[in-house]
């Protein structure tokens, strides 16, 4: 038996990847600046997320611009409800956090905790 058909039953893995956009700030400088709040024009925010169900082959793909923002935090909400395991490239420090924000902002709950492969991590060790 393959390693895909014994983890395929074994667990619900999620990868997933996330875009944002970045902070719209008044500054002086480029460099070593120390940006206030009062200096923030408007926050970052998610952009788009695609992610995928490990042993399929469909890619679900939420976008503000094409499904409105409630719809995209909606629906990767869902996913990760369902995920025992996750998988992406620095997802531990910088998707999942990221997306912690927009479900606290958009007043829902937060996901049950998964288990995370962070390939950066993996990488890093070798």
């Amino acid at each position: 038996m393959s390693l895909a058909a014994r983890v395929k039953g074994a667990a619900k893995i999620l990868t997933l990847d996330i875009e944002t956009a970045p902070s719209v700030v008044y500054t002086w400088g480029r460099f070593k600046q120390n940006i206030g709040l009062n200096q923030v024009i408007e926050d970052g925010r998610v952009l788009c997320v695609a992610a995928k169900w490990y042993g399929t082959k469909d890619v679900m793909f939420w976008s503000e611009h094409h499904d409105g923002r409630d719809a995209m935090i909606e629906g990767i909400h869902g996913a990760l409800n369902e995920a025992e395991i996750t998988v992406g490239y620095n997802h531990k420090n910088f998707d999942l956090k990221w997306l912690r924000q927009e479900f606290m902002l958009t007043g829902r709950k937060p996901t049950p905790p998964t288990k995370d492969v962070d390939l950066l991590s993996v990488v890093r060790q070798t």
